[in-house]
């Protein structure tokens, strides 16, 4: 997928790859602290961010 150009004028192919998109995300059952939120994340930084630092918190710990 090309990375999305706002700026563009090009409504049809950005309305098209944003369709695209939610195809890949919509199927994926979340929770927030799920598998499927990981791999949506992980869509959305190869797809979109490019830099997003994800990162584990195992529970029971302090912040």
């Amino acid at each position: 997928m090309n990375q999305f150009d706002f700026r563009h004028k090009n409504f049809m192919q950005n309305g098209i790859l944003m369709y695209n998109l939610a195809k890949k995300l919509f199927p994926i059952c979340r929770s927030i602290t799920g598998k499927g939120f990981r791999t949506s994340l992980k869509i959305l930084n190869y797809e979109l961010i490019k830099n997003l630092n994800i990162s584990n918190k195992l529970g029971g710990g302090g912040i």
